[in-house]
Order: C-alpha cells, then structure tokens, then sequence
C-alpha cells in the first residue's frame, strides 16, 4: 500500500524548493513506443468477451504505431468509444530483481491495463494526464505482453466534462509508454504545496513511496535545498 513521508518547511519569500533524497538510486528506463496492434470494439463487447485476459481477436487487428490515435484510420474520424491494443515484450533474470512501473504519459479518456491476462490497473476520466501501474506482480522472465482497453466516450466524471472542448477527441495511447524499473525503496512524485501567510508562509511536502513496507524510517532522512 502507497504510504506518505510528510515534512513541513518554513519559508519567509516566495522560493523555489528542490527535494533530494540521500543516496538515491538509479532508474532504467526501457520505451515501449514503436509498434504495437490495435483493434477496434465498437460493441463494446471486448472487456465481457475477456479480451484483457485471453488476447484480442487475430482477425481484428491491426499494426498501430504508439503514440497513437485510433481516430486517424478510415471510418474512426468521428469515433467515440471502445479500443484495444497489445504488445510484446521482453524482461531478464536481472530486471525481475527490481520494481517494475509501467508508466503511460495519456491514454484517452479511460484505461485498464493487462499484464500475461490479468488486470494491473487502470486510469479514468482524466485522459489528458500520467500515471504508472505497478507490474511487479504480473511479470515473468523472458516474453511479456501488455493489452490496453481505451475508450474515449464523453462521462461526466471525465476531464474535460463531457463534450465541453472544442479539439480533437482522439481517443487511444496517445503519448509515450515506457517500462521504468526502480530498487524498492523508490519515490512517486514528490507533492509540495505552498501555504503564504504574510510575507512568510510555509511548504507541506508529500512524498510517497512505491513500497513503504521496505523504508526504514530510523535510517531514511531527506534534504531539502531552499533557494531565491
């Protein structure tokens, strides 16, 4: 479970706050940008027929190359709906020793995300925005595959809400994927938030971890360097 490292920083301006964990380790970051298959679900029959699990079907696909719109092939320009993609790809003896994220920088508007026939995660309503699935758990030696549901039907829990924009819908993995792996101990996004009080003020800095259970606190110190 994604736990939080909070601290709380005075400040007497308006700075700038750059957080840098002691001894932070490397991250290797693998693109799986390039070629993928799509296939289209205008029935929206794909999740109950157990696509996500079983594989989409030989005969509807199509090579895509990610990023990718599906709204760009013939007879999809004004389509809202239901589309799928896959991949193969490989993972050695040394990578299954780390965390494996896999991180989609936007999938319009939804996402549920596949790994080897079971579900890792998804991302909904907010088509326009990053988010990373931890694939730790799903992931074997040797030849992978990733099969994305996307869909993007208007919601009213989407952003933007329903049909209030005035671009392009395209729907499908709309910008880059790739495969980061990290050790254990390693960091999300780091959240600060700047409270002005007065010609002072203060910062609250959140800062969650992969895996919490392996951070000792005892041990774990954080510095922060403020600067005009």
């Amino acid at each position: 479970m994604k736990q939080f490292f909070i601290g709380l920083i005075c400040f007497c301006a308006c700075f700038i706050i750059d957080i840098s964990f002691v001894s932070a380790q490397n991250r290797d970051v693998v693109s799986l940008d390039g070629e993928w298959n799509f296939a289209g679900d205008p029935d929206a029959k794909g999740l109950q027929l157990g696509w996500g699990e079983k594989g989409l079907p030989p005969r509807g696909k199509r090579p895509a190359i990610v990023p990718h719109t599906f709204n760009t092939h013939t007879g999809y320009y004004f389509y809202w709906g239901a589309g799928w993609y896959d991949r193969k790809f490989q993972i050695t003896q040394n990578q299954m020793k780390k965390m494996v994220q896999m991180r989609f920088e936007a999938v319009n508007h939804d996402a549920i995300v596949f790994i080897n026939g079971k579900k890792a995660g998804g991302h909904f309503g907010s088509g326009y925005t990053p988010f990373s699935i931890d694939i730790t758990p799903y992931i074997q030696p040797g030849e992978n595959t990733v099969t994305v549901f996307t869909n993007n039907e208007p919601s009213k829990k989407s952003i933007p809400y329903m049909k209030s924009f005035d671009w392009s819908h395209d729907g499908g993995i709309i910008r880059s994927v790739n495969l980061i792996f990290t050790e254990p101990q390693a960091m999300h996004t780091i959240h600060v938030n700047g409270i002005p009080a007065g010609n002072g003020g203060r910062a609250e800095i959140a800062i969650p971890f992969i895996d919490f259970s392996k951070i000792n606190g005892s041990k774990t110190w954080f510095k922060a360097v403020i600067t005009e």
